[in-house]
């Protein structure tokens, strides 16, 4: 008797859907564990979060680079921009931010609220008439700062 490929492939079939119930018991289990061993005031940032709105940040702080970089570009829609690359970056980072609480990332922990601090008076004066870009530009050079050595 001839057995056909396709006969041998049908044993494996269940050892991929148990490998894939089993994964996800796993990584569900995962936040049950860490309900467990972190107090109850900590906050868990999962690093595809933070490594997303990281990435979303530097895309608009990129941005907001060029923008404040360009001295030939002084139209009534430099200030509009200026302010919504502003305001995307006040959304991306209410996404990291723990309400003063410790996280499992002490780095964001540490900056974060000076950040957002930083972030309010570069909206207030970019929206201010006539609009001071100085401190939407030491927002950029602060991140750069940083940035730059990883």
């Amino acid at each position: 008797m001839i057995k056909s490929k396709s006969a041998k492939k049908a044993p494996y079939a269940p050892l991929s859907l148990i490998a894939v119930l089993l994964a996800s018991a796993v990584l569900g289990g995962c936040a049950e564990i860490r309900k467990a061993t972190y107090p109850p005031d900590f906050v868990y940032l999962e690093s595809q979060e933070v490594r997303t709105s990281m990435q979303k940040m530097a895309i608009s702080i990129g941005k907001l680079d060029r923008l404040l970089s360009d001295t030939e570009y002084q139209s009534a829609n430099k200030k509009e921009e200026v302010n919504a690359e502003l305001s995307n970056i006040e959304i991306i980072s209410r996404s990291l931010n723990t309400g003063g609480k410790e996280s499992n990332h002490p780095l964001i922990d540490q900056h974060m609220e000076n950040f957002r601090d930083k972030l309010s008076m570069a909206r207030s004066a970019a929206q201010a008439d006539p609009p001071d870009y100085y401190p939407a530009g030491r927002l950029v050079g602060q991140c750069q700062g940083c940035h730059i050595k990883r």
